[in-house]
């Protein structure tokens, strides 16, 4: 799976469909990474706690941390995309839930066939916003391997999720501070 990640990025990169992606290192001393983090993390958890308590934990969906931890960085460009990144995961979550509950519970179709039309549609919208972000894919399938119970909710939990942790995001990390 790795391996053809990898080939389809670089055919992406090659063809000049998606930027260029260079590593560059991050230098930051011990106290820097412990700040940086902690501040993150500790942010997190604050958010985390009412949708724990509550066992509404679509809200905070592993997808959903990756979102916010992406939207913690101040130099991020997708942070000025905000609105189309809430609109492209909430779309995300309303196609892998009806592909779940209606194509494959009601339908019969296979969930290789759900897959399919889940990873073709997020393409077409991540072309139509002329951008690309991973994590409303993996909300998209979500929906494929959890409980039935509350699925109906998916959609919203998630939009939910999304608004409170991007929102968090920009205003807790306007700008990086060092420490």
């Amino acid at each position: 799976m790795v391996l053809i990640i990898t080939l389809v990025q670089k055919l992406f990169e090659t063809g000049n469909y998606i930027e260029q992606v260079s590593y560059q290192p991050v230098d930051m001393s011990f106290r820097e990474g412990l700040f940086y983090y902690g501040k993150r993390i500790l942010v997190f958890l604050i958010l985390a706690w009412w949708p724990i308590h509550k066992g509404q934990l679509y809200v905070i969906a592993p997808p959903l941390i990756v979102t916010f931890i992406e939207f913690t960085n101040v130099k991020a460009k997708l942070r000025v995309q905000y609105t189309k990144i809430i609109v492209i995961v909430g779309i995300a979550a309303v196609i892998g839930t009806i592909s779940r509950l209606y194509l494959y519970e009601s339908q019969g179709v296979s969930l290789t066939v759900c897959t399919l039309l889940i990873v073709i549609s997020m393409l077409l919208f991540f072309s139509f916003y002329n951008i690309s972000f991973p994590p409303a894919g993996a909300i998209g399938m979500l929906p494929l391997i959890l409980k039935l119970e509350g699925l109906i909710y998916y959609p919203i939990l998630v939009v939910l999720g999304c608004l409170i942790l991007v929102a968090a995001a920009m205003i807790c990390f306007r700008e990086e501070i060092k420490v």
